[in-house]
């Protein structure tokens, strides 16, 4: 897992939101429901990075191809990208648990653009 602060620039990053707001969002959300937000968030990146590599590795494939090698796209950019096993669901939030108490989380709403 990466630092606390590592973690706010990358989501700042990649959802283009404000320091104050990603900084107030890592500070109270709970570590597990972080972590998968990180790891879903990581996931479509290196998806997204994957799709355009694999475009160019289909144009490479069709060039290289010949009579004697059929090259294809995962012969230069290898297999898609999996999503990471490891990283635990939450369970899903029932009225109970929100009569009760339990400490799940709910995004606050996304500041205003001025």
């Amino acid at each position: 897992m990466r630092n606390l602060d590592e973690t706010i620039v990358y989501l700042m990053r990649v959802y283009k939101w404000p320091l104050e707001y990603t900084r107030n969002l890592v500070r109270t959300m709970p570590v597990k429901d972080l972590n998968i937000l990180i790891a879903e968030t990581d996931y479509q990146e290196r998806m997204a990075t994957y799709q355009q590599s694999y475009n160019v590795a289909l144009i490479l494939s069709a060039i290289c191809s010949s009579d004697k090698r059929k090259y294809k796209p995962s012969d230069f950019i290898g297999k898609q990208p999996e999503r990471k096993t490891n990283v635990s669901k939450p369970r899903p939030q029932t009225e109970e648990d929100t009569t009760r108490g339990n400490p799940f989380y709910t995004l606050p709403p996304e500041p205003e653009c001025a």
